[in-house]
Parts: C-alpha cells; sequence; structure tokens
C-alpha cells in the first residue's frame, strides 16, 4: 500500500462513519455548543477550494444503528485489515495501521478520546485535505498516540512550532500531519512547510472564516440537513492548480504533472470555460425517515446547459423505485433531444477545436464524431423513449445458464409499439402466431420464444405506447398495469436492489460454482463473495439510485435502506 493511501485510511476511520451519516428529522439531536461549533469553523477559509462538514450530530438512536453496522462491517473485513502492517518497512506506520484496525466498535472508538457523534469537518487548505474531528477526552487521544509509538518501537516524530507540537510522519513528496487540543484533533496530508503546519498547529488562522451560517445557507438553498453536506469548487480548485506563482500548491504541480499546463495560456483559457459551465459540485442528505437516508449529490451547471440537459430527460415514463422488487431497472430518454445535444456539442469542438493538449483527443476525433452523429437515426431507435425492467425470483439451472424458476417483467416504451411487433412477427412464424392488439389481454408465448426459459410461462401485452414482456404465472396480472407509463420526472436511469433477496440469490450461484469446482477436482476457490453478500444483505434493505437531468444540473439521487 503507498504511504497516500494510509493516509486516506487514517483519516477515512478517524472519521468512521462522516460519510454514512444518517438520521430522521423526527427524533431530538444532542445539543450543540454553539462555542464549540465556532471553533470549529474558525479554522476553514472562507474561500475553501472543498468542505464536508456537519452543523449538528446524529441524533443518538440513529448513531447506535450506524455503530452496530460498523462492527460487522469490520469484522469482515479484519483478515484483509490485519495483514495490511505487513506492507510497510517503516515500523511506526505499521503500528498506526495496527492501532486503527481496531477501531470496531463505538466503545473502542470512545476508548480513544474521539467523540462517537460530535462535529467534524474536511477541508482544503490551499490544495491539501485537513480533517477535524471532536474529541471527548484528549488524554485517551494522547495515550493512543503513545501506545503507537512503544508498539512501533520508535520515539514519536514530535515537530516543534513555536509553543506547539505537531506529529509529523514522512511519506515521500507529503507527510501526515496530526495535533490536537482540549476540544479537536487536526490531521493533514500537507507537504512539509513551516505555513501549512502552522495551521494545522492552530497558530495562524484564516483571515476570513468560513462560518456556520455560511454552510446554513448552503442547505437552505439545496434541502440538505445540517448533519452531512458539502461542496467542491471547480473554480477554486483550478485556480490554485492553474496558479504558478502559488508557493504552496507548488508540491501538486508536480505530482499531478501540470507544469505543461501552466505555461499554456490555452489551457487556462479552456479550463476556466470549462468550469464555467459546471461550477461545483454539492451534496448532502435530504431526509432520514424510517430508517431510509436520502441523498444527493449533484454536478450544479450554467443555467443555459442545464435547459439543455432537461430536455434529455422530456420522456413519457416515469422511474419509481419499487420495494417488492428484488432487482429493478429503468431508463427515461428523449433520444433526439440527447443526439442534438451531442451534436451541437461535438459541432461547437469542430468549428472552434480546443488547442490545450489536455483536449487532444478531443482535437483530434471531433471530425470523426461529428460524421456519426450526423448519420440518420432509424424511427425504430428513434420511436424509443424508455425501459423498464424488475426481477423478483430467479432460479439458476446448475449449468448456470439456463433459468429453472423466474418471476420478472419487461416493458419498453415506444411510439407506434405496433411496428415492431410486425417487424419481429415478420421473422418469427411462432410470435406471428400470437394475436397482439393494443390494451388487449396478455398472450401466452409459445415456449422456446425467451431463451434459456424452459418451463418458465412467459407472456407478452401491448399497450398504446409500450411492449411488455412477463416472466411467471403471478406476473402475468401486473403486466397491463407494467405499461403505464406514469408521470414523467426528470430522472434518466435508475436501479433498485433489495439487498437480502440479491444476496440470497448470488450465495446459491456462488455456492453452486463452488460445488463445481470442488467436482472437477480444481484448486480454485472463489474467495469471500459469498461472506460479502451475507454481510450486505444484514446491513442494507431495498435500496435505489436514479440519475436526474434538471435545469440545476446532474444529480445523482439514493435512498438507503437501513436494517434495525
Amino acid at each position: 500500500m503507498k504511504p497516500t493511501t494510509l493516509a486516506i485510511l487514517l483519516a477515512a476511520l478517524i472519521m468512521v462513519g462522516c460519510s454514512r451519516d444518517d438520521d430522521r428529522p423526527e427524533p431530538a439531536a444532542p445539543e450543540v455548543n454553539a462555542g464549540l461549533k465556532a471553533e470549529l469553523f474558525e479554522r476553514i477559509d472562507a474561500d475553501a477550494a472543498y468542505l464536508m462538514a456537519n452543523l449538528e450530530p446524529l441524533p443518538e438512536d440513529i448513531s447506535e444503528r450506524i455503530w452496530d453496522m460498523f462492527g460487522p462491517m469490520a469484522e469482515g473485513n479484519r483478515e484483509a485489515y490485519e495483514a495490511m502492517p505487513e506492507a510497510y518497512d517503516h515500523p511506526l506506520l505499521a503500528a498506526l495501521v495496527e492501532e486503527l484496525v481496531n477501531f470496531d466498535s463505538r466503545e473502542a472508538f470512545e476508548a480513544r478520546g474521539l467523540h462517537g457523534n460530535g462535529l467534524w469537518a474536511v477541508h482544503s487548505l490551499s490544495l491539501f485535505p485537513v480533517l477535524h474531528w471532536q474529541l471527548t477526552d484528549a488524554a485517551a487521544f494522547s495515550a493512543m498516540l503513545e501506545r503507537i509509538g512503544e508498539n512501533a518501537g520508535v520515539a514519536l516524530p514530535w515537530r516543534e512550532i513555536d509553543d506547539a507540537e505537531v506529529l509529523w510522519i514522512e511519506m515521500g513528496d507529503f507527510g501526515l500531519a496530526l495535533r490536537h487540543d482540549e476540544y479537536f484533533v487536526t490531521a493533514a496530508l500537507i507537504p512539509d512547510d513551516s505555513r501549512l503546519l502552522r495551521r494545522v498547529a492552530d497558530l495562524e488562522r484564516p483571515t476570513t472564516a468560513y462560518t456556520p451560517s455560511d454552510l446554513s445557507r448552503f442547505n437552505e438553498e439545496r434541502g440538505f440537513l445540517p448533519q452531512t453536506s458539502g461542496f467542491l469548487e471547480f473554480g477554486r480548485l483550478f485556480e490554485r492548480l492553474l496558479d504558478d506563482d502559488d508557493e504552496l500548491a507548488g508540491p501538486v504541480h508536480l505530482a499531478a504533472g501540470v507544469q505543461g499546463l501552466l505555461a499554456d495560456p490555452a489551457c487556462d483559457a479552456e479550463l476556466r470555460t470549462l468550469v464555467s459551465q459546471m461550477p461545483r459540485i454539492s451534496t448532502g442528505y435530504y431526509s432520514f425517515e424510517d430508517g431510509e437516508l436520502y441523498s444527493g449529490t449533484k454536478f450544479e451547471t450554467d443555467p443555459a446547459l442545464g435547459e439543455r440537459l432537461a430536455k434529455i430527460a422530456d420522456a413519457p415514463v416515469s422511474l419509481e423505485g419499487d420495494a417488492e422488487a428484488m432487482f429493478s431497472f429503468g431508463l427515461a430518454f428523449n433520444l433526439v433531444a440527447a443526439r442534438d445535444f451531442v451534436r451541437d456539442m461535438i459541432t461547437g469542438w469542430v468549428d472552434n477545436p480546443p488547442q490545450c493538449e489536455l483536449f487532444a483527443g478531443i482535437r483530434d476525433n471531433a471530425s470523426e464524431w461529428q460524421l456519426a452523429v450526423n448519420r440518420p437515426i432509424p424511427p425504430m431507435v428513434t420511436n424509443l423513449q424508455g425501459v423498464r425492467a424488475r426481477l423478483d425470483r430467479a432460479v439458476i439451472g446448475q449449468d448456470m445458464k439456463s433459468v429453472e424458476d423466474a418471476s420478472g417483467s419487461l416493458a419498453v416504451f415506444m411510439r407506434n409499439p405496433q411496428m415492431i411487433v410486425g417487424m419481429a412477427q415478420m421473422f418469427s412464424p411462432e410470435l406471428a402466431a400470437v394475436s397482439l392488439e393494443p390494451g388487449g389481454e396478455p398472450q401466452r408465448l409459445p415456449e422456446g420464444i425467451v431463451p434459456d426459459t424452459q418451463g418458465v410461462s412467459a407472456w407478452i401485452a401491448m399497450g398504446d405506447n409500450a411492449l411488455g414482456v412477463a416472466l411467471g404465472e403471478e406476473q402475468k396480472d401486473q403486466l397491463m398495469h407494467l405499461l403505464e407509463p406514469g408521470e414523467a420526472g426528470s430522472a434518466i436511469a435508475h436501479v433498485g436492489i433489495d439487498f437480502a433477496a440479491y444476496g440470497r440469490l448470488m450465495e446459491d450461484m456462488m455456492s453452486e460454482i463452488q460445488t463445481q469446482l470442488e467436482d472437477a477436482d480444481t484448486e480454485l476457490e472463489l474467495g469471500d463473495d459469498e461472506e460479502m453478500f451475507r454481510l450486505l444483505a444484514e446491513i442494507y434493505g431495498y435500496s435505489d439510485f436514479s440519475l436526474h437531468l434538471t435545469t440545476a444540473g446532474v444529480e445523482i439521487k439514493s435512498r438507503v435502506q437501513l436494517r434495525d
């Protein structure tokens, strides 16, 4: 494992759960000391390029549920964690990792002086990541650090800066700087620069700090909860990344190999144009109800770009999750609008080829792409409006190819479905014998029409603007309802999964494959995949994920259901 990977792991394990916040609005969250919150945010620059933080801790019952999940997850990965220290020649790094792998419960976490449900923040210092985490017992945290040194058999490498001490662990071009006071521990991945170290030591603070009110306003504008939210400002990020006069960012320039970009005015201009079209990523939670986490990550766009993107989602098909399905999938799109969007973008590249070498691939291939998008699209394709599919049950045959039993359905939404049926019946005598009318009763398909499903009943039906196929007798009566398009929204893609049901299917399949391997007298093993599926089923219930195109930008939304 590379040293930078260790730094990321350290931040992730010290944060333990900050990226997994879940919470319901009804239960009261623990009270937050306003002075402590101000103390945290006074360490964050007002012009930070990125920030993730909370303004309130989780309600305690939700926090406990998260910690209850963390134990099985840590146990399931223990073998990998315990092997990690062996990857380091540096005894202190190995001892540090060995300590971190024991963070397997809230009790273990808090025994080291770290708050199990407190305030935290991750933000940029110049371009470098800094983590602050609330402490409950500074002495216990100090004792942990001393124990790490003792286990490593080395003295801890404290760096004296004025009247403060910073733990400095060299990691190549960068290092891990760590310091704590009575209230917070601060960890940062930075180069060995006194200006940055003074910030970690809290000897200097921003001239203008980001405030809790700033984050509250950010949340209110986007509908985020106060428990977790944040942003990445591309403009600020590229401003520092491309500023060759920024001495603090110098090590990043070298590590990222951007010296050529710094010397090229075309790169500066074209990257600024790109940033103006998509200025930031924002992320946060919208709700926590009945153990269901609803969150969103939005790539915010220029309004004109957003208007063009939203047209792609203008399709008369609803993509709603179905908690009764083991697995569901959907697409809904305006193919003509998508083609027009791509064609306009490529035409712009052909008329004004990018000059920055970073975009050389676009410049060299734009003319060829333009020819491709200008080819006529067959009406059969442009008639497509969307797809919805669901699978409730599946029993895979021992050959791992055929389906012995199944329950599921597929609906394809289109203009003039009769045309598709007519073309299919021309090439299939069996299908030609099936009488289909829009709105008519579902008709049974001859066996063999659906490949590898011998013995599984299959049905087909046609709606005014859809064609559907159902597998399994119980799906027949639901088929006509499936062909209803519903109310269109902004989603262009949707995936839903019941982790428990899907996990059982995967366990059965992996078990059958392993049995066949053993019967073939091979030593090949499939590893711990079965355990992984069991673990996911233990933690998660039905969850879904969707991709949306709106006038505000591109958003990924997720609903994750936590099991009791």
